[in-house]
């Protein structure tokens, strides 16, 4: 994977930050610039909350929007089976958005794109008749494939490879219109994803959702159960009409502007 932190530094103690971000609001591009020099929050670097309670200074060219300063940005999978939408409960001891509901994700230390992938494969792990599924989707690599075996091994779940079962994900084509480009380019390099993308002003974090859906017949998706690979959290499936009555006390920011803005717009998921 494309670790941008330096390996020195154990997973979840370091993350990346921006320095500079431009929103084309004519495209709806967003170009993500981390400084090489500059870029890391947590531990002894910046402290995480001095980044969250930052103010950009914002400027506007033309259709850009250009937001220069610390930002941080966080990325993750929002994940349908059928129409139900699967979220974790955060722990009343979260130190962000303690009890709230949340898809899988987390702040970065790769690019968005890895970033997301790598979060939903730690943090949802899924059995059918205690077997375990696997949901494959064109922008997995064999390092994600390795999370997810991690993740079920951390949950005492070592069964051979040859009996997982595999379930394709696609992205429902409703959702496409809502996705921004996102370019992130660190020390001559460039990711490009398409992304649900929404800046949370409140935390100063831009945040990142693929959108993935997986469509088993009934009977197989009732044969379905989920477990939280990484902090044993409480999960839910939720229904749309659900989940767009859910207030913000009941909703991290992102997952909030998902069910108020994008399924609040679409005909059918």
């Amino acid at each position: 994977m494309t670790r941008l932190v330096p390996e020195t530094y154990d997973d979840d103690t370091v993350f990346l930050y921006a320095s500079k971000v431009v929103h084309n609001t004519e495209t709806d591009t967003w170009i993500v610039h981390i400084d090489p020099d500059n870029r890391l929050a947590g531990v002894d670097n910046t402290p995480l909350e001095e980044i969250r309670n930052a103010d950009p200074t914002v400027t506007t060219e033309g259709t850009r929007e250009i937001y220069e300063g610390k930002i941080l940005f966080s990325a993750g999978v929002i994940f349908l089976v059928n129409d139900r939408i699967a979220l974790l409960q955060r722990d009343e001891e979260a130190p962000a958005d303690p009890g709230k509901w949340t898809s899988p994700a987390g702040r970065c230390e790769h690019d968005p794109g890895t970033t997301a992938l790598k979060e939903f494969y730690e943090e949802l792990v899924i059995t059918a008749n205690e077997r375990p599924v696997f949901v494959q989707w064109c922008g997995c690599s064999d390092e994600h494939f390795e999370t997810y075996r991690n993740a079920l091994s951390e949950l005492g779940k070592n069964e051979p490879i040859n009996d997982w079962q595999t379930v394709r994900a696609e992205t429902p084509e409703s959702f496409r219109s809502y996705f921004s480009t996102v370019r992130t380019k660190y020390d001559g390099r460039h990711f490009r994803d398409d992304l649900l993308t929404y800046y949370d002003t409140d935390a100063n974090t831009l945040e990142f959702r693929f959108v993935l859906r997986i469509t088993p017949s009934p009977e197989f998706a009732s044969s379905l159960t989920f477990a939280d690979g990484e902090f044993n959290r409480d999960i839910g499936l939720f229904d749309p009409k659900t989940l767009q009555s859910m207030s913000s006390d009941d909703l991290v920011s992102m997952d909030a502007y998902f069910a108020r803005k994008v399924l609040s717009s679409v005909d059918t998921v």
